[in-house]
Formats: C-alpha cells, sequence, structure tokens
C-alpha cells in the first residue's frame, strides 16, 4: 500500500498538552509511520514529546522525548519513524508553546 498524509501541519492548541494527530483505524492491523517532521517557523525555539498511545487511551513514556526545533529549522523525529501505531491507537503530540510547531507525518495502514 501506499503512504498516505497522516497529519498535514498540525499545529496544538495548548502549551504542553498532550493532543491526538491521528487515530489509526481499528479495522486496520495498525498503521506504519513512515515519515514525522516538527518545523519551526515561530519566533523562537520550541520543543516537542511525540507519544503512540494503544486503544486503551492511556499515555506511556513518549517514543520521541523531549526535542528541541530552533527557529526556523526541522526535526525529523528520527524516534518516531518506523514505529506502529496499533489498531485503535493513536499518535498524539505536545509542543512547550501552542502553535509554534508544524507536525508533518505520512504512515501505511496494515
Amino acid at each position: 500500500m501506499a503512504d498516505v498524509i497522516l497529519a498535514n501541519n498540525f499545529k496544538t492548541a495548548a502549551s504542553t498538552t498532550i493532543e491526538a494527530v491521528y487515530t489509526s483505524p481499528t479495522t486496520s492491523k495498525g498503521t506504519l509511520i513512515t515519515a514525522f517532521t516538527a518545523s519551526n517557523s515561530a519566533i523562537a525555539s520550541s520543543y516537542f514529546n511525540a507519544y503512540i498511545v494503544d486503544a486503551s487511551g492511556v499515555v506511556a513514556d513518549p517514543v520521541q522525548p523531549q526535542s528541541i526545533v530552533v527557529k526556523d529549522r526541522k526535526n525529523a523525529g528520527s524516534g518516531i519513524v518506523n514505529q506502529l501505531i496499533p489498531a485503535g491507537g493513536t499518535l498524539r503530540v505536545s509542543d512547550q508553546n501552542a502553535g509554534y510547531l508544524n507536525f508533518y507525518v505520512t504512515g501505511r495502514e496494515l
């Protein structure tokens, strides 16, 4: 199957709040993340965390721990690429400064 866009320029609405970016369909075997980018075109640096949460909704440790994205730069999220979001699970992110970072994610439903 071809890669699809899971999130296109997703921005968080609240600072340091863990927010859902994408939910894997329950009809699939999960969704494999093939690319992840956090870009920053805001006025200052910001950091983010990324989480993969199963269908029960319990948030565990981040799979992409606190990563800083300097103004006018991007982060390729090396800790989250090739990770599997289980069926019914979600990809979630938090941003130190609401709306500073743009998240772009692609993946493949299995």
